[in-house]
């Protein structure tokens, strides 16, 4: 049962549903239909994670009898993006292959990847209203006043059901998100992770590129860092910590698996069309954003202003290549190969939690 997502959000919602599905009718234009159905099949899949009543949601998937188009055309659509892909990581193969490897070696000796994870049960309660003072206090105030904005607008839908912590969905030519994140037994200081990731991929947009996460976990990673430092949550903060290691490491392993797909491709052992049977999409921009969002997150601990330049000119300038890295400032692209911001992170991470034992 999701006690989180209110009558109101459910109920604005369809209405937007049903708006769309109505200008549908009337829309003859391919491209501008082929936009709507994009639009109508995110909406339903949020309506299908939000609603309990599932009676309900199949007499408003039924209003649209193109419903079963709407998710060949997007699945369509995602094929095509996948197979380009594989095709810029096949560019970059041995660069990649050299830092799964120094990846590896970063992770090796942290003493916390042997941890257990925390259960949900001992996380700090708290709510939306600190979590908006928290920003409020720490980040811009453009961001600070594009988070109170949307969370005011009913655009934040918090939910219980599985979804692998969160997602944004971005809808009208993106001027409109909507974020759902998984919280369970209350909201906690942990959640408030999943929240900034999300609510940050509607503030920082970008056309589908390979630093797309760059700034939603470099804001994870501050917001994680200034409420470790207010000492209020430090069990959350020691989950979180476990979380990014061991996602890094995991996210490793699958990119691993890309990687020997790729290499029976090369070989002719396998054809490039059964990627999905062998494939993990988007693991290598979450590898690079692990990577460089932690970068600029120790950058931005000694030059606030030169870290946020640097991720300005990411979004602004539309990079999507690995050789874009080097047009940072003081950062290289040796530098995130080496995997050096990890080896911090493994360090510090290390350091902190065995301070507190004593």
């Amino acid at each position: 049962m999701n006690n989180y997502v209110t009558l109101e959000q459910k109920e604005k919602l369809v209405k937007e549903l049903e708006t769309l599905q109505k200008k549908l009718k009337t829309t003859i234009n391919i491209k501008k239909k082929m936009y709507l159905l994009e639009e109508l099949s995110m909406y339903y899949d949020i309506l299908e994670t939000i609603y309990d009543e599932y009676d309900k949601l199949e007499y408003y998937k039924n209003l649209c009898d193109t419903y079963k188009v709407t998710k060949y055309l997007i699945e369509k659509k995602q094929k095509i993006m996948i197979k380009n892909e594989i095709r810029s990581i096949n560019y970059y193969y041995d660069f990649y292959k050299e830092l799964t490897k120094n990846i590896g070696r970063s992770l090796q000796s942290s003493k916390m990847m042997l941890s257990k994870i925390i259960t949900n049960n001992n996380l700090t309660k708290s709510n939306l209203e600190n979590f908006i003072e928290i920003v409020n206090k720490n980040f811009s105030k453009d961001f600070s006043n594009f988070v109170y904005n949307e969370i005011k607008n009913n655009r934040l839908l918090l939910t219980d059901s599985y979804i692998e912590s969160g997602i944004c969905y971005t809808l009208s030519k993106k001027n409109l998100h909507y974020y759902i994140c998984e919280v369970s037994n209350g909201i906690t200081y942990y959640d408030f992770m999943t929240i900034i990731h999300e609510l940050s991929h509607g503030f920082a947009i970008s056309n589908y590129s390979l630093f797309d996460e760059i700034y939603s976990i470099f804001n994870e990673f501050k917001l994680n860092n200034i409420i470790y430092n207010s000492k209020v949550a430090l069990i959350d903060n020691k989950k979180a910590d476990l979380y990014y290691l061991k996602m890094i490491s995991e996210t490793n392993k699958n990119f691993k698996d890309n990687l020997k797909f790729i290499q029976k491709v090369n070989k002719k052992y396998y054809d490039i069309n059964d990627y999905d049977m062998h494939y993990l999409d988007n693991t290598h921009e979450y590898l690079i954003s692990y990577i460089l969002g932690l970068k600029l997150y120790y950058q931005d601990l000694e030059d606030t202003e030169l870290a946020h330049y640097n991720i300005k000119k990411i979004y602004e300038k539309n990079y999507n290549d690995i050789s874009d890295i080097n047009k940072l400032e003081k950062i290289s692209i040796d530098e995130i190969l080496s995997c050096e911001p990890v080896k911090q992170y493994v360090k510090n991470v290390d350091s902190k939690w065995d301070s507190l034992k004593k």
